[in-house]
């Protein structure tokens, strides 16, 4: 276990917007007390176009979630709480009660340096026995010696600035990664330590985030430049370079390492990295520098979250699916293949927050339809942001303080004190019923949906079939009802949502071949019997 134990949730705001100038906004994540655990922020990001399954484009992934990633769908978070008490293990025990059983996991070369590279051992060891797997891991904030920071910047700001020397050679002419390039070693020594554990490693958390964005007007045709990343403070070929440099040492300590980007927002920044090699002069292509940016990464991280999308939790639903879709154009236009797609940050509010969309049926409708329609569009995994709340209702009014699977935990004395919301409870039913669930798509093609219900097919771990249905929600509200038949030969059992909590089901039989089911905006999980 690590030393420093505390976690604590910062307030780092990160806004982006989409193509049609929407404004989306993200924030920094939980951050240890120089720990290690803990997520970044956000931009817009998302994944997958609607309906898109095997193959789609040079892009295309699997519609299983599986492939290379992992056999089956990530449903993961990003840790971070308030109380100083509880270490990584604690937090672990209460991901896996509320339902995750993946986490994104920081490993910045800060905390690593000043306790030993080996300090996270014994909590991935931990991760493992309560039943966590396929994690993703982000590097970022070199130390002060490594960083490219003014010395004025205060120690928390040091995340922000591209490391040092790293147009220094990759490798020695032994073949042995140069330890004066400080980022290589730093990558190099991180995955040689943690490779056991982790095989997707996230470059950077959100180089793309901007505080306006009308600064990636241009991005489509223009480089994205040091003084519009605040994030980075480096160019789009100095990213090319970082991502460059952490292909080479990542797969120099483990062949089967697989690179990501950086949790992305913008479909034009990663228009410009596939656009651009690490020419530090223009990008451009010759002899030192022969690979465009998409000969380094091996899977799309974004990130979306549907605060700035008006309207109900379909309408957020659709944004993450139209955000990937404009994600999945960027890489067919390049002809870039990827091994898949990571989503490391989602999330809603279960507290109403004026101005966003939010609410405890929002939050909890959204997490449960994102999460099934993700696998259908062929995303491995999604991290939700957040473990626990930031603060009690009422003492915030940002939507950023109330995405917990569990309220604030800041004045709990022990683990069992710990109180999920409704959020919480939604994602521990997801975990009963579907972990390790896979999409159907002929199953899910059956279905023949109209147009004012939406749901997914899926095959469950034992091999039942499984379904989650429910109404369209139009405008902002979240009441909706359908009436869909389900032609099937066989009884079904129906969930709603707090499941986990009441252990209820209701047993539907087939009339004349078929089941009607009366659908509200709140998801139904259906098992066959």
């Amino acid at each position: 276990m690590r030393r420093s134990l505390a976690f604590v949730l910062t307030a780092c705001m990160s806004f982006a917007c989409s193509d049609d100038g929407s404004e989306s906004k993200g924030t920094g994540g939980a951050s240890g007390a120089g720990g290690a655990s803990g997520s970044g922020g956000s931009a817009t990001g998302g994944v997958s176009g609607s309906g898109g399954t095997a193959g789609a484009g040079a892009g295309g992934s699997s519609g299983t979630g599986g492939g290379t990633l992992g056999p089956t769908f990530r449903h993961g978070i990003n840790g971070g709480h308030r109380n100083p008490a509880f270490g990584d293990d604690v937090q672990a025990d209460l991901e896996a009660a509320a339902g995750c059983d993946s986490q994104r996991i920081s490993l910045p070369e800060a905390h690593l340096d000043k306790w030993g590279y080996d300090i996270e051992v014994s909590d991935m060891q931990h991760y493992a026995s309560v039943g966590m797997k396929d994690q993703v891991a982000f590097l970022t904030s070199p130390i002060r010696a490594h960083s490219t920071a003014p010395a004025s910047a205060a120690d928390w700001e040091l995340v922000h600035y591209l490391p040092k020397n790293l147009y220094e050679p990759i490798t020695l002419a032994s073949g042995q990664v140069n330890p004066n390039n400080y980022w290589a070693k730093y990558v190099f020594d991180t995955v040689s330590q943690y490779k056991t554990w982790i095989k997707v490693w996230e470059i950077w958390n959100e180089p793309d985030w901007v505080s306006d964005y009308k600064v990636t007007s241009t991005w489509s045709t223009s480089p994205p430049l040091a003084k519009d990343l605040p994030r980075f403070n480096g160019s789009i070929y100095e990213y090319v370079r970082l991502l460059r440099v952490s292909s080479v040492a990542a797969k120099l300590a483990d062949p089967d390492a697989k690179i990501a980007t950086g949790g992305l927002g913008y479909p034009a920044f990663l228009g410009a990295l596939l656009r651009y090699t690490d020419n530090p002069q223009d990008g451009s292509v010759d002899g030192e520098y022969p690979e465009k940016g998409g000969a380094y990464f091996d899977v799309l991280s974004t990130h979306y979250y549907p605060n700035f999308t008006p309207g109900s939790s379909d309408a957020g639903v659709q944004g993450f699916l139209d955000q990937h879709a404009k994600m999945q154009a960027e890489l067919d236009q390049a002809k870039k293949s990827v091994v898949g797609f990571e989503v490391t940050e989602s999330g809603a509010s279960h507290v109403v927050v004026s101005g966003t969309p939010s609410g405890s049926e929002y939050a909890r409708s959204y997490l449960v339809k994102v999460m099934a329609s993700a696998q259908r569009a062929g995303v491995h995994g999604i991290d939700w942001f957040v473990l626990s709340d930031a603060a009690l209702p009422g003492a915030s009014t940002d939507a950023f303080a109330f995405m917990g699977l569990y309220e604030d935990l800041a004045a709990i004395s022990a683990p069992a004190q710990a109180k999920r919301t409704e959020t919480g409870v939604a994602y521990a039913t997801l975990k009963k019923l579907l972990a390790g669930a896979k999409f159907d798509a002929q199953a899910d093609a059956a279905l023949a949906l109209p147009a004012d219900v939406g749901g997914v097919a899926l095959s469950t771990a034992s091999g039942k079939p499984g379904l989650v249905l429910w109404a369209k929600a139009q405008g902002t509200s979240e009441s909706a009802s359908a009436s869909y038949s389900l032609v099937t030969s066989a009884s079904w059992l129906s969930h709603a949502w707090d499941h986990a909590l009441t252990g209820a089901s209701e047993e539907h039989a087939p009339t004349s071949g078929e089941i009607t089911l009366a659908l509200t905006s709140s998801p139904l999980i259906l098992v066959q019997k």
